[in-house]
């Protein structure tokens, strides 16, 4: 099971980003789950890099852990909002093989999928 958790402290501000896990589909190279979803975060760390926001990031098979250090514009918290709503649609398509939450700093969690 791929599971991911966006995270956000008390100002609903987005602190992190984990994906943890495996589908284990049809094998390395040929899981089409885990291939949307690591392009996805792929993406993020793009957006990220090119736009030099500060970040910490931990990436190892089965893990990529995001946290933000510094706050991201209108812009680009208009697209990692966008990743989110695919992640969530994709969560909901396959959720034998990806699980979806956001949680906030004060404990309370939406599994929204």
């Amino acid at each position: 099971m791929i599971d991911i958790i966006y995270r956000y402290d008390d100002s609903d501000k987005l602190t992190a980003v984990e994906v943890l896990g495996h589908s284990y589909g049809e094998g390395k190279g040929k899981d089409i789950y885990c291939a949307a979803v690591s392009f996805m975060t792929q993406f993020m760390e793009f957006v990220l890099l090119r736009n030099k926001v500060l970040f910490d990031l931990k990436k190892t098979d089965g893990e990529f852990v995001l946290k933000l250090k510094g706050a991201l514009s209108s812009d680009q918290r208009y697209l990692f909002d966008e990743v989110k709503e695919y992640m969530l649609e994709f969560a909901r398509e396959y959720p034998q093989k990806v699980s979806f939450k956001e949680v906030r700093k004060n404990g309370t969690q939406e599994g929204r999928w």
